[in-house]
């Protein structure tokens, strides 16, 4: 019995609940830049929307140009400018979600450049179409690994406890 028992706890110590972590599973959207033409003064209009289409006003975007940084806020029906008279990449940062697009100076864009920016905001994550809310649970954010490996920890003390109680029978 105390073989078994020193071959339960070698395991339970080696087999830690860290070694069924998802390592390198981590799933990532290929991030797609979205080709913005500038107007001939430098800015492009744009629109903050909830999922429901819906405008929200009101609220700050900090927005990173190549050469500025500037903080906006939409108005009531939720349009915004950005301004940059070179173009290049620019990121809008709106809460804690940042979105992209690449802008271009006025004449120089693809032909299939967008010349205004609808963004469409949401709070939380939405995880198998539903949002995340304040409800999740302790077990709701514990991936199946790490379910498993601490099945093989309760699992650890459960035999300590055996052995324990074995070993004060005299056996």
């Amino acid at each position: 019995m105390r073989t078994v028992t020193a071959w339960a706890l070698i395991c339970s110590m080696t087999l830690s609940p860290a070694a069924f972590a998802d390592q390198g599973q981590v799933k990532t959207e290929k991030l797609t830049l979205k080709n913005v033409e500038l107007g001939k003064s430098g800015t492009v209009r744009g629109k903050l929307l909830d999922r429901a289409g819906k405008p929200i006003a009101g609220k700050t975007l900090k927005i990173h140009t190549p050469k500025s940084v500037e903080e906006v806020k939409s108005a009531k029906d939720g349009s915004f400018t950005i301004s940059s008279r070179t173009g290049g990449n620019c990121a809008i940062l709106v809460d804690d979600k940042a979105y992209a697009c690449r802008l271009w100076a006025n004449g120089t864009a693809p032909p299939k450049a967008l010349t205004t920016i609808g963004i469409v905001h949401q709070k939380g994550a939405i995880v198998r179409g539903q949002d995340e809310g304040d409800e999740a649970g302790l077990l709701d954010s514990i991936s199946g690994a790490q379910l498993i490996g601490l099945g093989v920890l309760a699992g650890a003390i459960a035999a300590i406890i055996i052995a324990s109680d074995s070993d004060e029978d005299g056996s």
